[in-house]
């Protein structure tokens, strides 16, 4: 065989080894600056070679020495033993490169990320720390994103992290490495991840989407490294993620208290209302905005407190009574300070409610409002996505209530419950029709820009 093939049939094994697979630079997140426990953020990085790596190593160098033994072989016989050298390094370059898998489209495990409602809210207590002690009836419902993700493999040294919504951080502010951090932080795991979020409940929304991404991501790196955590431990772990995060380690629907991190896990309601609507204008309000609002009001000398004077327990009891269909069980004591912030908004609510929907209410600190029933008036939803007279456009989702198994996490509920309204004719005349369920998987048309 001549030298020149020889050679570039050498390069091409080399290309094809294992240790030429490496992250794309640009997708691996950076870990400068990080706040996190040392060992959640070091990963490989300084840390002596695992035995199972050094073997990797020593079957690495084993195996270049077979590849020239092939070679030097395949100069003599004409070079056919070269073109099976080159089959035997390809299988070894697959097997060895797990992490290709992901970015081919094939993922360890892809999770619901769901969202929520507060059916009621009741704020009854100002704390010393600057916090406030409430009580609500939290709800999940099938408004959610999708969250993917893979294993690592060992030599890894960070987490690679993705997002589809301009504007999503990728650093250690981002909930979802938050809570991957949590994850290793409290089994002493070394593993790495990649992520990739596809967002579809809206941001600044009183929806809890940022802390369903968390808990999703807690949930499904526990699963991917053999469950060590409890969904007790998993539960008690999700506090340090935030207020919400830890709802969604219950079934779906449960009475909150605290901070909202303290749970009273419910049975689903019996009966949920036949349509929920989730009414998004496209602004937001900071939630400590709201709340210093709330405190100005209701805690300054001579402030006039809006606060409901209903008990929790009761308007617990009213929404558990499948007979009780009262609106006066929703309730929110955010809601008149986040109107204070933005008073547009209560103007939209007074209009939702002039549609006929049997409840109109704000869900967190907004400022997305959910309703209840079907409205009575002609062109919905687009009396109100297509008005140019609002402040700001409006987006409309349906959606329902939505409850997992304790032995599993959320699945979206279905075709159609949590698919976009359309907001405009010509967004309209782009939507894709609903899937058959048990049909085949098609891949979404990619959007025009």
């Amino acid at each position: 065989m001549p030298m020149a093939p020889l050679r570039r049939t050498l390069l091409a094994l080399l290309a094809l080894a294992p240790w030429a697979v490496v992250p794309t630079a640009s997708f691996v997140r950076p870990s400068r600056g990080l706040k996190a426990p040392l060992r959640s953020i070091r990963g490989g990085g300084g840390r002596r070679p695992s035995t199972a790596m050094a073997a990797a190593g020593g079957a690495d160098e084993a195996m270049m020495e077979r590849l020239r033994a092939i070679l030097l072989k395949g100069q003599a016989t004409g070079g056919a033993a070269p073109a099976a050298a080159a089959a035997t390094a390809t299988t070894a370059a697959t097997t060895a490169a797990p992490a290709a898998a992901a970015s081919d489209g094939a993922w360890d495990i892809e999770l619901c990320s769901p969202s929520k409602v507060n059916l009621f809210l009741r704020i009854t207590a100002r704390r010393d720390d600057g916090y406030h002690d409430l009580a609500s009836l939290f709800q999940a419902i099938s408004l959610s994103d999708k969250l993917s993700i893979s294993k690592l493999p060992d030599g890894a040294t960070d987490d690679v992290f993705e997002c589809d919504m301009e504007g999503v951080p990728n650093d250690r502010t981002n909930l979802v490495l938050q809570a991957v951090d949590c994850f290793r932080e409290n089994t002493g795991s070394g593993q790495f991840f990649k992520l990739r979020l596809e967002k579809t409940v809206p941001a600044q929304a009183g929806l809890g989407g940022g802390s369903g991404n968390a808990a999703t991501a807690l949930y499904g790196c526990n699963e991917l490294c053999g469950r060590p955590g409890t969904a007790a431990q998993l539960e008690e772990w999700s506090k340090v993620l935030g207020s919400d995060a830890t709802f969604f380690m219950s079934q779906g629907t449960a009475y909150c208290t605290g901070r909202g991190e303290i749970l009273e896990p419910m049975a689903p309601l019996e009966a949920p209302p036949s349509s929920l609507y989730i009414v998004k204008p496209e602004v937001g309000l900071s939630t400590p905005a709201v709340f210093k609002a709330l405190a100005s009001s209701e805690w300054a000398n001579g402030g006039v407190d809006t606060r409901s004077t209903m008990d929790p327990k009761a308007l617990l009891g009213m929404h558990v009574d499948p007979s009780d269909t009262s609106i006066e069980k929703y309730v929110n004591d955010l809601e008149p300070p986040a109107f204070q912030c933005l008073p547009d908004l209560k103007a939209l609510k007074e209009r939702l409610l002039g549609y006929g929907f049997d409840a109109v209410m704000m869900s967190g600190s907004g400022t997305s409002l959910f309703c209840t029933g079907e409205p009575n008036v002609e062109g919905w939803p687009e009396v109100v996505t297509e008005d140019a007279s609002l402040p700001w456009p409006v987006r409309v989702f349906k959606t329902s209530f939505l409850n997992r198994p304790a032995d599993s996490w959320y699945e979206a509920a279905g075709a159609g419950e949590v698919t976009k309204v359309a907001t405009t004719k010509s967004e309209a005349s782009t939507k894709e029709a609903p899937k058959k369920k048990g049909g085949s998987k098609k891949k979404k048309k990619p959007k025009k820009k």
